[in-house]
């Protein structure tokens, strides 16, 4: 079966949703001699860098167009405009020469919306993955949308990976369409293991077993929001420690944002005097191993479509206190049991972190399991694997 993914963005380029569907094909390949997969990605980090290349021995296309400085002027909506149909036309000539038996879409760009309408055009069975807040799975293009509106109801499915979206999806198409589910969790990396703690503590950190970790896996942006948790610790005794770590983007359209944001969080670690507190990381790493090694997991970011970090943090038993405002958060985190769940206000922070420790470790082994038993790699897979036979 020739699969044809069409991602907003895809390896080596980081992204949560790209790496994801990355490994999720690579394990579909390897068990499934059937599968033949072929990748067509937009960029943010490689503009104006059309390529052609091979990851994991997969073919991938990269669409990029740049042609227009990103600070609005006075033409700056035309000339975006031409820049979005450059992509279009670019994405729209490497489909018309695939053999393609079946669409499988991943977030929103220019590339994943010319995908929809050519499957809606040529009649391809189509599965539409909705992977961040605000997602809508009818994409459609500036002009475009007055001649054509998608297609969701013949030959469609509607992957949602979270409640959330999974509402926003049911406005555009029958419930029975929609498969809701989180992003899978590796049952082999992320999974209860307390053992491990003092080891990967000693390996991977300066900190002591007595200190108190704080961790937080994230890529540096301000969405993340790693700022807020350098005030907290601020705010902390000293046996209290806080790692922060994740890539940086290296190049691209959010290079000179993320990178100022970055410097804001080694000069907020600076003028606190807790560069001894912090151990801060700018690149990709296990994060399960942090995870095992810490004692709380922190996620303030503004907006999650899921932040699967969380259900991994979880898995490997280590409980998470996260924004309150963000629904996908409230879906899966229970206020007391697995962690907790506070505004962004540092005082609630600092209650929630000095209660966790209250929380029973059989109620964290009991979440690891249900979590792993109803929502591993080899769960989703399978669930995956019905719904590609399915359109058949």
């Amino acid at each position: 079966m020739n699969i044809l993914l069409v991602s907003s963005k895809y390896p080596p380029e980081y992204s949560g949703s790209g790496n994801r569907i990355s490994l999720l094909y690579e394990r579909l390949s390897k068990k499934y001699n059937s599968i033949s997969p072929s990748v067509i990605c937009n960029s943010t980090e490689y503009k104006n860098s059309n390529e052609s290349y091979i990851y994991k021995n997969i073919n991938v296309s990269r669409v990029s167009s740049n042609i227009i400085n990103r600070k609005p002027g006075l033409f700056y909506k035309l000339l975006k405009l031409v820049d979005i149909y450059i992509e279009f036309f670019q994405t729209l000539i490497i489909i018309s020469k695939k053999n393609i038996d079946l669409i499988h879409v991943i977030g929103t760009s220019v590339s994943t919306t010319t995908a929809i309408f050519w499957a809606n055009l040529k009649n391809i069975p189509l599965l539409i993955e909705l992977v961040n807040t605000g997602a809508k799975p009818n994409q459609n293009l500036p002009l475009l949308k007055y001649f054509y509106k998608p297609s969701l109801k013949s030959n469609t499915k509607i992957i949602a990976i979270s409640e959330e979206l999974k509402k926003t999806a049911e406005g555009f198409t029958d419930s029975e369409l929609i498969w809701c589910r989180p992003n899978p969790i590796d049952e082999k990396k992320y999974n209860y293991r307390p053992e491990k703690k003092e080891i990967y503590r000693s390996e991977y950190t300066p900190f002591e077993m007595n200190d108190v970790i704080l961790t937080s896996v994230a890529k540096f942006m301000p969405l993340k929001n790693q700022l807020f948790l350098i005030d907290v610790l601020n705010e902390l005794p000293d046996r209290y420690k806080l790692i922060l770590c994740g890539p940086l983007v290296k190049s691209g359209i959010h290079l000179n944002r993320d990178q100022d944001y970055l410097n804001q969080i080694k000069e907020k670690i600076k003028n606190k005097k807790l560069n001894n507190r912090v151990l801060l990381i700018t690149e990709y790493i296990d994060a399960s191993k942090y995870m095992k090694l810490s004692d709380i997991y922190m996620m303030p970011h503004h907006h999650e479509g899921l932040g699967t970090p969380m259900l991994e943090s979880l898995a490997c038993g280590t409980p998470v206190i996260a924004n309150s405002s963000v629904s996908a958060f409230q879906q899966w985190i229970q206020h007391g049991i697995n962690g907790y769940l506070c505004k962004l206000d540092i005082k609630d922070w600092l209650k929630a972190i000095k209660e966790i420790t209250s929380i029973s470790q059989d109620e964290l082994l009991n979440n690891s399991e249900y979590l792993l038993n109803h929502y591993s790699t080899k769960k989703i897979d399978d669930e995956y694997w019905k719904i590609i036979n399915s359109f058949n």
